[in-house]
């Protein structure tokens, strides 16, 4: 009955109190005890007196011993069979319990236990009469515990070396799954499956016992069961089914996972209330596989629960398959959580990317063993997602996008992020990559040799020419100027062609150098053809040329390189001793350029050493103090 609609919950959980036809209060007391049913529904072919007719005493063929066990109607002996010399277990009834309703019972436990021949299920060896005229069940006797003993007691789990509790308690509910699904292929429900009932012997063997209020499918009025693991539909008038018993052993599923029986109450119509409400509480911690599995078959209504006894042990079989998964599952889910926290914090951590890789393996291998797990799905593409937003964060979208490829299932929202984010990281490379080009265009040192071999050959050259005209010239101003117009064309071509073969164009500094020395080679030939047609006397030529010099270097050393100041120095001395000495002019300008020729073969291996030295210590500054 859903909870949702407390007056009918009320009034259903009333009309089953009223179908109690004995005193309720023991329930109470103890929700642990089997209730009887009448006897109306044992199954006594030919009536009960010619059941017991076809019974024998025989004092020779068993001989009882100490008492075993005591219940509130029946007695279990340690027993002797005389003819076999074996050790059995012989149940009987007191003298005070010999009525009918109870040796009925006993006579139906023994038929019904006799008729199921299973592994799980405690042997029947014979059925006779006591000195009272009382049946006596013999049965299997077994060494060993109750189930319920070794659920209540770890310690006594470990006495038996059996290993981790939750695999053991499994193991042995799926025995019980067996037995039951064997019993209802033929026709019977146990009606009272519950720790109790089990025994557990020392070798491991697994025994379902007390079949004595086993009943056949179908309509029953009676109250019959034990309160504290009861489905709803054994309260009384209803239809009793296989899923009867598929509802008990959810009920003992949970007294696993909970450590105590589904239903209890401080009243009779509180415990009523927990069987027919039926909704298992069970702990956080519970594995999430075996907790829908109690839900599954302790539902209210039978037609909600698993369709047999075989399906719970497949579930139990599926769950140990899947009880390594799981583990590594909560182990990838903690590293998860862990993992949030430290991608959250803005200090770096040294161990996150192991972090990682260690979580997104044991997500991995979760799902390699049980490639269905739903949290390991969950948890790997929540992994993922988290590493990929804090790799977009950090600005590398390649990282992104390899993550991204480990997703079980593919995420439109993220490959769009992680598009955009590598379209911004294109953009912003290809800025990069300009800004270092002109970086390298603007540094001193691209094309620093080419510049100094190019500056060395032309110096020489500038300082051999001087020499040069003036032995041509003879002292013939016109033949000295034209020599000039001669040697200042050679000049400029040799310019071009040192240009072109030491790449000197490479840099934007050494294109901006050697287009001014072009230039000025340029006008200087324009000015020297003006002066000869002009008939310009040559000293006022060769000044004029000192003083173009001067003011060549004075510009390079102010937009390039401020040492340029000493050959605009150089010049403008020689301008001056040109002007007092004029007739050893060719030699002063030789001697000048010999200056350019050695400054340039000298600056350029500096300036070199300097701008590496500069980087090194940027470098070294830039390192983390230790």
């Amino acid at each position: 009955m859903p909870a949702e609609d407390p007056l009918a919950f009320a009034r259903t959980v009333q009309a089953r109190l009223s179908l109690l036809n004995f005193d309720a209060a023991p329930l109470v007391a103890n929700a642990r005890s089997t209730v009887e049913p009448d006897s109306a529904e044992r199954r006594t072919a030919g009536g009960l007196d010619a059941a017991l007719a076809r019974l024998s005493h025989d004092p020779e063929r068993l001989a009882l011993g100490a008492t075993l066990g005591e219940g509130g109607m029946a007695i279990v002996h340690l027993a002797t069979q005389v003819a076999l010399g074996r050790t059995v277990a012989a149940k009987r009834l007191r003298a005070e319990h010999l009525q009918a309703k109870q040796v009925e019972g006993l006579l139906h436990e023994a038929w019904v236990t006799g008729s199921l021949e299973h592994p799980n299920v405690v042997p029947v060896y014979d059925l006779s009469l006591d000195p009272e005229a009382g049946p006596v069940l013999v049965m299997k006797r077994i060494e060993g515990d109750t189930w319920s003993q070794l659920l209540a007691s770890d310690d006594k789990l470990r006495e038996r070396d059996e290993g981790d509790r939750l695999t053991f308690h499994l193991r042995v509910l799926s025995q019980v799954c067996n037995a039951v699904h064997f019993a209802h292929a033929r026709g019977i429900i146990h009606r009272d499956l519950k720790p109790d009932n089990i025994m557990i012997g020392h070798f491991g063997e697994v025994l379902v016992a007390d079949w004595g209020i086993a009943t056949e499918p179908g309509y029953s009025k009676a109250f019959a069961g034990t309160p504290a693991y009861m489905a709803p539909e054994m309260l009384g008038e209803a239809a009793l089914s296989v899923r009867t018993d598929v509802y008990l052993l959810g009920a003992v599923l949970f007294e696993i996972l909970a450590r105590r029986p589904p239903h209890s109450g401080q009243t009779i119509g509180a415990l009523i209330a927990s069987v027919t409400h039926s909704a298992p509480d069970l702990p956080p911690d519970a594995p999430a596989e075996l907790a829908a599995l109690v839900r599954a078959c302790m539902a209210p209504a039978p037609e909600d629960r698993p369709d047999s006894a075989l399906a719970v042990r497949q579930a139990l079989d599926r769950f140990e398959q899947h009880r390594g998964s799981s583990t590594l599952t909560d182990r990838a889910e903690h590293l998860l959580a862990d993992l949030e926290i430290a991608l959250a914090d803005t200090a770096p951590h040294a161990h996150l990317a192991a972090a990682s890789l260690e979580c997104r393996f044991a997500f991995r291998e979760a799902l390699r063993s049980w490639p269905d797990n739903r949290r390991a799905k969950q948890g790997l593409a929540r992994t993922i997602q988290v590493l990929v937003a804090h790799e977009l964060q950090a600005g590398d979208p390649k990282a992104a996008r390899a993550l991204l490829g480990e997703l079980p299932e593919p995420d439109g929202e993220l490959a769009a992020r992680i598009a955009n984010a590598e379209n911004v990281a294109e953009r912003d490379a290809e800025k990069i990559a300009a800004l270092r080009d002109l970086g390298r265009q603007l540094d001193p040192r691209t094309g620093r040799h080419g510049r100094q071999l190019a500056g060395v050959i032309l110096g020489a050259f500038w300082t051999a020419a001087p020499l040069l005209g003036g032995h041509f010239a003879d002292g013939h101003s016109g033949r000295e100027t034209l020599g000039a117009i001669v040697l200042s064309i050679a000049s400029l071509i040799l310019l071009l062609a040192l240009a072109r073969l030491t790449r000197l164009f490479e840099a934007q500094v050494s294109r901006q150098l050697w287009a001014t020395v072009a230039f000025t080679m340029l006008v200087q030939t324009c000015a020297l053809v003006a002066a000869w047609v002009a008939g310009i006397d040559q000293e006022m030529v060769v000044l004029s040329q000192l003083l173009l010099y001067c003011l060549l270097t004075g510009i390079q050393g102010i937009v390039f390189e401020p040492r340029f100041w000493v050959l605009s120095a150089t010049y403008a001395v020689a301008t001056a001793l040109v002007g007092v000495w004029p007739a050893s002019r060719h030699a002063i300008i030789a001697g000048s350029n010999f200056v350019l020729t050695l400054f340039v073969a000298t600056i350029w291996s500096r300036l070199g050493a300097e701008r590496a030295a500069a980087r090194a210590d940027l470098q070294a500054a830039s390192l983390p103090r230790r």
